[in-house]
């Protein structure tokens, strides 16, 4: 049976659909399930983050919402599936330039995602302090430097196979440096560099597998193969990371262990596969919410940092409301959130008109 692809432009209008194949997969067109995924992630990322600034409950340390035995925050750590859908930004842009036989990739690769390093810096010393910027500990600058690097590997086309065997050997790589690192001092500017490579949250190497594994996700759906080998290679992931944890070696959010790597690939899998596939079954629904956030989210991102979280912060009311207040809040801020994001597209579909 003929797939369809929806595709939405730059713009984010829909385009006449596509049938299954290279096409739908076309480097000039944005992909509107990559999107509906996108702002999923984006969406789970502002609405727990807005729930944890107003809500007397801390959602990383307290039940229900973090599972202590798992070291999972419920029902997904913001970063997992937005990382994981990062790799798949990253593989469209490669293979964008690699198509179109672009000069000069790498430095364009560096000049476009490092900019998202330099623009946490401020951004991170507003939200918080210095110090969590040094220790690699926000989204922006971790998802930036780490998108170079998997850059450089895409370059090199790594097969499929290749990918996997990568996913498995950073997520174990990562345990081991982190285990041997953590608590060591060396001087300020070979910590930072630790940091950014292995022991903040946004290190490199704990980042890689989320993304590579967005990538080798993206490249079986691309393949128009049916979806059950992918959904099979998904639970394995899943599976293992649980059996791993049975174990004793614990899925833990905060340690970076090996069975979190797997565990937090196999979900973010799953999901990614999952709304596909009901995109695919379902094209009346009306998905636009979701694109939109998709569209705009590294708006979303930093506008409801410092336009909701940080005033709630210096006007007091962070940690003040019970768990139904706090999250009919949330209900109320992410649909204004939504609007606001329409009306941010709108100006810039009209400028981009303009110019």
């Amino acid at each position: 049976m003929a797939k369809v692809n929806r595709a939405s432009d730059e713009e984010g209008n829909l385009e006449d659909p596509q049938t299954e194949g290279e096409k739908a997969f076309a480097p000039a067109v944005r992909l509107e399930w990559v999107d509906v995924v996108r702002g999923i992630a984006i969406l789970d990322m502002i609405g727990l983050q807005i729930f944890d600034v107003l809500s007397k409950h801390n959602i990383y340390t307290d039940p229900p919402y973090y599972f202590a035995s798992l070291g999972w925050v419920l029902p997904i750590p913001p970063p997992v599936l937005f990382t994981f859908v990062a790799g798949m930004s990253v593989f469209l842009l490669i293979n964008k330039l690699q198509e179109q036989k672009a000069k000069g990739i790498i430095p364009g690769v560096i000049k476009r995602y490092g900019i998202y390093v330099l623009i946490s810096l401020p951004f991170t010393w507003f939200m918080w302090n210095l110090s969590t910027y040094l220790h690699w500990e926000e989204a922006i600058q971790g998802i930036g430097l780490t998108a170079i690097f998997l850059s450089l590997i895409l370059l090199a086309k790594p097969k499929n196979s290749h990918i996997l065997a990568m996913v498995f050997g950073f997520a174990a790589l990562q345990a081991v440096l982190f285990y041997f690192t953590k608590n060591l001092v060396i001087n300020p500017l070979i910590d930072v560099l630790l940091n950014a490579l292995v022991r903040g949250w946004f290190a490199v190497v704990n980042l890689l597998p989320l993304m590579l594994g967005g990538v080798l996700f993206f490249k079986f759906i691309k393949s128009g193969k049916p979806l059950k080998g992918s959904l099979a290679l998904a639970t394995v992931f899943l599976v293992t990371g649980i059996v791993l944890h049975l174990a004793g070696l614990q899925i833990d959010y905060y340690g970076r262990s090996f069975a979190f790597s797997l565990f937090a690939v196999g979900l973010a899998a799953l999901i990614t596969l999952s709304v596909f596939y009901i995109w695919k079954k379902l094209p009346s629904v009306n998905w636009r919410p979701f694109v939109a956030f998709g569209q705009a989210s590294f708006a979303v991102y930093v506008g409801h940092y410092l336009l909701i979280l940080k005033p709630a912060q210096i006007f007091g009311v962070k940690d003040t409301m019970p768990d139904w207040l706090a999250f009919l809040f949330m209900i109320a801020l992410v649909t204004a959130v939504y609007f606001a994001t329409e009306v941010y597209l709108h100006y810039k579909s009209s400028l981009k008109k303009f110019a």
